[in-house]
């Protein structure tokens, strides 16, 4: 199923495409799980590669240890870097899609962000564990795919559009779980889904036959 950039702000045909893939409970459980990890490494990545700069006008966003100084008890620190931009763009989405969801989201994505610019300064260096941690995140996505679902990821017919769902799509699933937020909605993407699933289906099935008739 190829990006259709008509359906790029239709909420129900989006999550609806990345549900998809995600029907399985065990498989949601697991990205629920390491979605927010990798989310959280590749923010690190992206702060270290494209820090916040240190003159001109962008460079007044960046704080000192405001954590420490509201009392917290731990070390925060924001920057516009980088993880900043990206969390940017995807919330800019996010809002056009759902925002009142967003409205709860920005809390979650927000932590991942000031943690990830906290420790690029902190320890002023690369995270060698990250990059092990990143990878097997996404190895474990991978093998719950196959596993517990039974088809690829979403990324392989849909790239910018599982990476950037993503984040968003197992949000809903925990609101869905534990407020029953808006239970219209995930009929519809259930619903949206499992036409999915159908089409998809029929698609595998007639590619195996093909290949059948290749081989007779």
């Amino acid at each position: 199923m190829s990006f259709q950039p008509d359906k790029l702000f239709n909420l129900q045909h989006q999550l609806g495409f990345y549900g998809a893939y995600h029907a399985n409970k065990i498989n949601i459980a697991v990205h629920i799980f390491f979605v927010p990890l990798i989310f959280w490494t590749a923010q690190v990545w992206l702060t270290q590669a494209f820090p916040a700069p240190s003159t001109g006008f962008l460079s007044h966003f960046t704080t000192g240890d405001f954590g420490q100084q509201l009392g917290l008890g731990i070390p925060l620190r924001f920057e516009a870097g980088g993880g900043f931009w990206v969390c940017a763009i995807y919330a800019a989405y996010y809002a056009c899609l759902e925002p009142v969801a967003l409205a709860s989201y920005i809390p979650v994505m927000l932590a991942p962000m000031l943690v990830s610019s906290t420790g690029v300064a902190k320890l002023d260096g690369t995270f060698p564990w990250i990059f092990g941690l990143h990878l097997s995140s996404w190895a474990a996505q991978i093998a719950s795919h196959a596993i517990a679902e039974g088809r690829a990821p979403a990324l392989l017919d849909n790239l910018i559009g599982a990476l950037v769902l993503a984040p968003f799509f197992t949000w809903l699933e925990i609101l869905f779980l534990t407020i029953n937020y808006r239970p219209d909605l995930k009929k519809k993407i259930e619903n949206e889904a499992g036409k999915r699933i159908v089409q998809m289906n029929k698609e595998k099935r007639e590619r195996v036959e093909a290949r059948k008739m290749k081989g007779q």
